[in-house]
């Protein structure tokens, strides 16, 4: 399972909520999927956490986000990584261009990158939330 290394998120709006659903294909045989990280720095050597870093387990979290299949079955599995306003209106800034990548942990303890890129948000022109 060769990693996406040039992907691209952007044409989101800073200050609203994105829901990151990455299909995992191709999970070795016999091997589940049992945590997976979305890490966005400034520069790729910073120290983890970066600025925002999401941790997910097959256990949902509110705001994180959950592996919602752990690919167990038929070597195809699912991750779901929540953005919140406030990492992407507050945390991060406007029209600047992050890294970031997704890897996921195996039952047998192996790490693999999925996806490695650049991201970044556009302004809004609404600011009222109630």
């Amino acid at each position: 399972m060769p990693p996406l290394l040039s992907a691209v998120i952007n044409g989101y709006v800073a200050g609203d909520d994105l829901t990151i659903i990455e299909n995992v294909t191709n999970i070795p045989v016999g091997r589940s999927m049992v945590k997976a990280w979305l890490t966005i720095k400034v520069a790729r050597e910073d120290a983890d956490p970066g600025v925002v870093q999401k941790v997910i387990t097959t256990v949902a979290v509110i705001g994180v986000g959950q592996i919602t299949d752990d690919g167990a079955g038929d070597q195809v599995g699912q991750l779901t990584f929540i953005l919140t306003a406030a990492d992407t209106g507050t945390t991060l800034t406007v029209n600047k261009a992050y890294f970031f990548d997704e890897q996921i942990k195996f039952d047998d303890g192996s790490i693999a990158t999925l996806k490695a890129g650049k991201i970044s948000f556009e302004p809004g022109v609404t600011s009222a939330t109630t």
